[in-house]
C-alpha cells in the first residue's frame, strides 16, 4: 500500500482552493458535515488508497460527520448477486470513515434522520440534492462541497468561509415563474431540471403555488442539482422566513409546462420496463411505509426501493411483496442492477434517469409510482 503525507496542514490548503487570489482566508466553524464520494463506483481504487492513506495518518472528524450511499446493500448482501470483491472494498470504504468517527449514515437524505442542522447552522455537505434542501427548506448555510473538503472540514471543524456562508451571496437573482400543473412527482422533478438549465449556478425565487409537498420539493431541488448548480433556491410557501427578509431581483422568467414535458421525453425510452427504481433522493419513512402498505395487485413489476438503514430499521414489515425489494445503504447506482442484467428500467426521479442512463448505460422510463 501507498502512503501519503496527509496532515491537517494539507487539508487546510484543500480548503483554501475555494479563495480567490484576493481574498482574505476566513474560515467558519460548522456544526456537521457530510460527505459524498462514498460509492466505490465513483472513487475507485485511487480514492480507496487515498482513504487507506487517510486512516494510516491517524487523523479524525472532530464534528458530526455522515457519509453519502455506496454501491451495496452491507446488511442484505447475498441476494444482490454482486461480485464480492466489489462489495468487500465497499465495506473496507465504509469501515475507514467509521474508523474516523463518521456515522454510518449510507444516506444522501441526512436531514430526515441522523443528521438534522437548525435553520441558520453553517454545514460543510457535499451531496447536491442535501445542500439544495439543507439551503432551501431548513435554511441552513452550506455551500456544495466536494467529498474531499466535505472531508477535510469533517477532520478541521471548520470550512472557508465564502458563498452562501456570506448573506450577501444568498440574494437571489432571477425570480422563475410556473404556472402550469404539477400532476406528480415526475412532473417536479422535471421542472427541477428544466429550471436547473435556465439557471444554472444563479439563486433564485420560484413562484409555483402547484409546488408545496415535501416529496415533490424534494423531487425538483433533486433534478435542480442535476442539471444546473445553483447552491439555493427560494420557493413560496417553502423558503417563507429567510425569502421573506431577501431581495426581490428584477429579472423574470417564465417556464412553460411544454418545457417541463420536453424533459420528461428527453429522458425517457418508450421501451417497456423490466422494473421500477425508487428513491432516488432516498425514501423518507412516509414514503416507505405507505410504498409497503400498497395493494398487492398494484406491484406488477419488480420495484427496487432505496433508503437508509436508519428509516429501513424504524419500519414494520405488516406483509411481504414478492416484488418489493427494500435496499439499504446504496443509492439507485447499485451493483445489483450490474448484475440482474436488466436493459429498461422505470423510475419516477428525474435525477435516477439521468445517471442510469448516462453512468450505467440503461434505456429508463419516466413514471409516476401512481403507474406501478
Amino acid at each position: 500500500m501507498v502512503v501519503l503525507a496527509i496532515d491537517t496542514r494539507v487539508l487546510e490548503e484543500i480548503l483554501s482552493l475555494a479563495f480567490t487570489e484576493d481574498e482574505k482566508r476566513d474560515f467558519i466553524p460548522v456544526s456537521s458535515v457530510h460527505i459524498s464520494g462514498v460509492n466505490y463506483y465513483n472513487i475507485g481504487d485511487p480514492g480507496l488508497e487515498f482513504l487507506r492513506s487517510l486512516e494510516e495518518s491517524g487523523l479524525k472528524f472532530v464534528v458530526k460527520t455522515t457519509i453519502n450511499p455506496g454501491c451495496s446493500d452491507l446488511v442484505d448482501v447475498e441476494w444482490q448477486g454482486c461480485d464480492p470483491s466489489l462489495v468487500h472494498k465497499q465495506k473496507e470504504i465504509v469501515e475507514i470513515f467509521e474508523s474516523m468517527g463518521a456515522k454510518i449514515s449510507l444516506s444522501c437524505t441526512p436531514y430526515l434522520d441522523v443528521n438534522k442542522p437548525k435553520p441558520g447552522d453553517h454545514l460543510a455537505w457535499a451531496e447536491s440534492s442535501a445542500v439544495l434542501y439543507a439551503n432551501s427548506v431548513i435554511g441552513a448555510w452550506t455551500n456544495k462541497e466536494s467529498g474531499i473538503s466535505a472531508l477535510a472540514s469533517g477532520i478541521l471543524g471548520k470550512t472557508a468561509y465564502v458563498g452562501v456562508h456570506r448573506k450577501e451571496c444568498r440574494i437571489p437573482q432571477y425570480t422563475i415563474v410556473y404556472e402550469g400543473g404539477i400532476s406528480d412527482e415526475v412532473e417536479a422533478g422535471a421542472l427541477g431540471f428544466a429550471v436547473g438549465r435556465v439557471v444554472n449556478d444563479k439563486i433564485f425565487i420560484l413562484k409555483c403555488p402547484e409546488l408545496y409537498k415535501l416529496s415533490h420539493v424534494r423531487q425538483f431541488l433533486a433534478a435542480l442539482g442535476t442539471s444546473g448548480s445553483a447552491p439555493m433556491a427560494y420557493i413560496n410557501h417553502i423558503s417563507s422566513k429567510e425569502l421573506h427578509d431577501t431581495i426581490r431581483p428584477s429579472e423574470e422568467i417564465s417556464i412553460s409546462h411544454d418545457e417541463v414535458i420536453k424533459v420528461v421525453e428527453e429522458l425517457s425510452s418508450d421501451k417497456e420496463p423490466e422494473a421500477f427504481i425508487i428513491g432516488c433522493p432516498h425514501l423518507s419513512y412516509e414514503e416507505l411505509s405507505r410504498l409497503i402498505e400498497y395493494p398487492l395487485s398494484r406491484i406488477r413489476l419488480p420495484v427496487y426501493s432505496f433508503t437508509s438503514r436508519s428509516t429501513a430499521s424504524e419500519i414494520v414489515f405488516t406483509r411481504r411483496h414478492e416484488n418489493l425489494k427494500v435496499i439499504k445503504d446504496s443509492c439507485v447506482l447499485w451493483c445489483g442492477l450490474k448484475y440482474l442484467k436488466h436493459k429498461t428500467v422505470a423510475t419516477n426521479s428525474v435525477k435516477a434517469a439521468y445517471y442510469l442512463k448516462n453512468v450505467f448505460g440503461l434505456e429508463v422510463k419516466l413514471m409516476s409510482l401512481n403507474w406501478v
